[in-house]
Formats: structure tokens, C-alpha cells, sequence
């Protein structure tokens, strides 16, 4: 399978997913230091935006770190499969 389709087929896994099990499969995966680093990267590239802004180009790079670690490991079947995330 190529990248773009490992990666398109994540990304419609993860939409699938309710807020709690978003978080969670979150949580498995990254881990806390690292998601402050890339929250005060965002906010130093938009140190003048606000909140939605930077929340928003945080989701981008928590999804492109996830696609990323998807292309290593699975994160998905045809769906994400929360038995995974423990």
C-alpha cells in the first residue's frame, strides 16, 4: 500500500471516532511532553492569533504526527480498533 492510501485510510478511520475515544487514542500516542512541545510551537508561530487558531494548527500537527506513526505502525484496520490503543 502506498503512503497516500495508508495515510487517506487513517484519516478516515480517525473520523469515526467519538471525542473520547479520539482523546484516548491520543493519549496512547503521544505522550505529554511531547504534546507541550508542539503547543508552544503553535503558539509561537501565531503568538497574535487566538485560541481557535492555535488549536487548530495544533490538530494539524497531532494529525500529522498520527499519520506519520501510522505509516510505522498501524493505527488502523479498516477502522481503528480501540483494543489497539492499550
Amino acid at each position: 500500500m502506498i503512503l497516500a492510501d495508508k495515510a487517506a485510510d487513517f484519516l478516515m478511520g480517525i473520523n469515526t471516532l467519538n471525542e473520547e475515544d479520539y482523546t484516548a487514542l491520543i493519549q496512547s500516542k503521544i505522550d505529554p511532553e511531547l504534546l507541550a512541545v508542539f503547543q508552544e510551537y503553535c503558539l509561537e508561530l501565531v503568538p497574535e492569533e487566538d485560541e481557535s487558531v492555535v488549536s487548530t494548527l495544533l490538530h494539524l500537527m497531532i494529525m500529522g504526527y498520527l499519520v506519520k506513526e501510522n505509516e510505522k505502525n498501524p493505527l488502523t484496520k479498516s477502522k481503528i480498533e480501540l483494543s489497539d490503543l492499550n
